[in-house]
């Protein structure tokens, strides 16, 4: 037979038996009604499977199978699926609260949902995590509510009187002397009195003052001031903030908005300007690069924030406390609020967060735009199709679900649809069973470098990374580029 007819009949759906030529007849049933149906060829088998949306159920079962013969078209069990029924359950998916996680998880006839506050933050009961538990014919168990996640560190200065911190703490460029005077980066104390204030021994946008704060502090915020010379004035107008663990690899501060924030600096040499950051985050080195300045280069500043060590630990159990990643992120849920000029910003509550897929367990979290639900499904089980994690997102302005609101099924596991882990040593989550060898910490998820996965007490909570950066879990940060992952929808690697 001539080869570009073979071809031709191949991609037309034939197959050749012997002399004979067949095309499949199996073709996929229609969903149930309030349902979904997906599926899969298997060695010339038609797997289908079918689940309900959320708020519905089958009568006897949370998944139906179907299968069908593709060689004779033959369904040994019927292609039809009985209708999905409203569940009467009182139970749905509680929404995340700020600064924090949700997950939730069908366990038998009851959803159990934890809460679990990002690092630097806790419940106001001071936990780290809270559980919440509805039966389907009862309701919750005391109360579905989650209070937000508040930062659990007091404010306070951690240069200006902290007698830790010696000159060699501090490192600069360069440094001006003249008239006798050295305007070294100790003077840039905040509060001195007397000869204050870092100057470089020229002004251009290669300068910086650094300092160690000797162990690692949770950063909210700085506040700059200028410095008088003469009948001159010299302040900065512009800056960026750099900061690092190590003192080796700096990274520039981002917010939600962009990944390297110019800050707007003083506007004469005596005020002090306080700023206070939107994306809080832990380092020990913060080094400050003048961008603009007045009259040549001048600075005083101090850092606010509070030393790690001194949070609180509490957690859902007394159990050791997860290492927490530090992204340029925040995970916030819009509040009513009064702008410059003076209209109101309407309260963005169109969103409200989805069922877990049987078999499976959904994590959300809120950014200020959207509402992100995530769902991964229990060892043993994975989705219809070949990924190990799903994203559905809700636009909160417009309560917009862009890939819908309902999640695939999670059927029992076959291995060809399994997404394969990397053959190194670097580590990548891809079932709860993960966590149970790799321990509290966050890691890279095996699905999706712009994913990472926290373990917590053996549980395991799917985040994500602001649009368009990667998970790197040498650094625990969300970056453009990581040294673990290898692309936005590729599986991690070393």
């Amino acid at each position: 037979m001539d080869t570009a007819l073979i071809i031709s009949l191949l991609i037309l759906g034939y197959f050749t038996t012997g002399n004979e030529c067949q095309t499949s007849l199996c073709k996929k049933p229609n969903p149930p009604i309030n349902g979904q149906v997906f599926c899969v060829n298997d060695s010339g088998i038609l797997k289908c499977y079918a689940t309900c949306n959320g708020g519905f159920t089958f009568q006897t079962t949370s998944v139906e199978f179907r299968t069908c013969n593709q060689v004779d078209g033959s369904w040994p069990s019927g292609n039809t699926f009985p209708d999905c029924i409203d569940s009467g359950s009182r139970c749905r998916s509680l929404s995340p609260p700020k600064n924090g996680v949700v997950r939730c998880e069908s366990v038998n006839t009851q959803l159990v949902c934890i809460a679990e506050c990002d690092r630097q933050h806790v419940f106001p009961t001071g936990q780290a995590a809270l559980k919440r538990v509805c039966n389907a014919s009862v309701g919750w168990q005391s109360t579905d509510q989650i209070p937000d996640c508040k930062a659990s560190c007091s404010t306070q200065y951690l240069i200006s009187g902290n007698t830790n911190i010696t000159d060699s703490d501090f490192t600069t460029s360069s440094i001006l002397s003249e008239n006798q005077k050295t305007y070294s980066p100790r003077k840039s104390d905040l509060f001195c009195v007397n000869e204050c204030g870092w100057r470089p021994s020229r002004s251009d946008l290669n300068q910086f003052v650094q300092i160690n704060l000797q162990r690692a502090g949770r950063l909210l915020g700085i506040t700059t001031k200028g410095l008088s010379v003469g009948p001159s004035e010299l302040y900065v107008t512009r800056f960026r903030i750099l900061h690092s663990m190590d003192g080796k690899i700096f990274t520039p501060y981002s917010d939600a908005n962009v990944t390297d924030k110019f800050f707007s600096g003083n506007t004469d040499g005596y005020s002090p300007k306080m700023q206070v950051f939107s994306c809080p985050f832990e380092a020990q080195y913060i080094r400050i690069n003048p961008l603009e300045w007045h009259d040549g280069i001048g600075l005083r500043f101090d850092l606010l924030g509070c030393d790690i060590d001194s949070l609180p630990k509490t957690t859902l159990q007394p159990q050791t406390q997860p290492q927490r990643v530090t992204t340029i992120s925040t995970q916030s849920t819009p509040q009513p609020a009064t702008g410059a000029t003076g209209k109101t910003t309407l309260p963005q509550q169109q969103c409200s967060p989805v069922l877990p897929p049987p078999n499976g367990v959904v994590n959300c979290q809120k950014t200020t735009a959207e509402l992100s639900c995530t769902a991964i499904c229990n060892d043993g089980f994975q989705f219809t199709t070949t990924q190990s994690l799903i994203r559905l997102t809700c636009q909160l302005r417009t309560g917009t679900w862009s890939n819908g609101k309902n999640f695939p099924a999670c059927i029992p596991a076959r291995n060809q649809l399994v997404t394969a882990k990397p053959s190194n040593n670097r580590k990548c989550v891809s079932s709860q069973s993960d966590c149970n060898i790799f321990g509290n910490g966050d890691y890279n998820t095996c699905g999706d470098c712009r994913y990472f996965a926290t373990c917590s007490d053996t549980l395991v909570y799917i985040r994500s990374c602001p649009n368009n950066l990667m998970f790197d879990s040498i650094t625990g940060t969300c970056q453009f580029s990581s040294n673990t992952c290898g692309s936005s929808s590729g599986v991690a690697f070393g």
